[in-house]
């Protein structure tokens, strides 16, 4: 399994509302200072700020929190709240709960929580799945996370997702790559072989030689098609 991927950004992703709330104006003024890696006068602001009932302030200092890489305490930061605004089920609510699941989920991925991770990043896909393109990133941490859960099932569902959905060559022989090793974990080895020999003539990357020492395709090393897929990579291999 490739680890690290062209299409997976965890750097500070927000969405940030103006409907009109007291706080509104501060608000995005916080969040752009966050954006810009100016965590102090987002602190600054945020103290400026009264705390409501949507748990604005607790949303601001969750994701300064995350940027300071303190991710268990940005989950706790906002769990009250994110419960809470589900259950008041109006639209500026549903959007701050919204945020609060985005930021609870990306600080699990990096915390480890696999299972805190997907329960949010789920919710938040589904909350937002037509803008496809701006839920690859999320769709790789939730597909990471239940493959290091051993749920290789619901992972290939997520990279399908991310085959379908990217754009850029690298992105798509990532996702190509991810989904042959899930195949041979699940002992699938024609659907593995079928997937690895898409990447045969990449231009990219070496992808058939990473699978000769990627403990995921062991299921599948010894078999003849995998053999023969190798041999003939080699001997497209130009010699100098």
């Amino acid at each position: 399994m490739k680890k690290k991927f062209s299409y997976i950004c965890l750097t500070f992703v927000l969405l940030v509302f103006g409907l009109g709330n007291a706080n509104s104006d501060l608000f995005k003024l916080a969040y752009k200072k966050i954006e810009e890696g100016d965590l102090k006068a987002a602190k600054n602001i945020a103290v400026q700020m009264e705390e409501n009932k949507y748990g604005e302030v607790a949303l601001l200092k969750g994701w300064i929190l995350y940027k300071e890489k303190s991710y268990q305490e940005a989950i706790d930061k906002v769990r009250v709240y994110l419960i809470n605004n589900k259950k008041l089920n109006n639209d500026y609510a549903l959007k701050i709960y919204d945020d609060m699941a985005l930021l609870v989920g990306v600080s699990a991925y990096k915390s480890e929580n696999y299972t805190l991770c997907t329960e949010n990043l789920v919710e938040h896909m589904r909350t937002n799945i037509s803008e496809e393109n701006k839920m690859i990133p999320y769709a790789a941490m939730i597909a990471m996370c239940y493959y290091n859960q051993n749920n290789y099932v619901k992972s290939l569902e997520y990279f399908n997702y991310i085959y379908i959905n990217v754009e850029t060559e690298k992105a798509k022989e990532d996702a190509i790559y991810n989904i042959s090793a899930l195949f041979s974990l699940m002992g699938r080895v024609s659907n593995s072989i079928e997937w690895l020999s898409k990447l045969e003539d990449s231009a990219v990357s070496n992808w058939l030689e990473m699978s000769e020492t990627d403990s995921d395709f062991d299921n599948i090393r010894s078999s003849k098609e995998y053999k023969s897929l190798i041999k003939r990579k080699i001997n497209k291999t130009p010699t100098l």
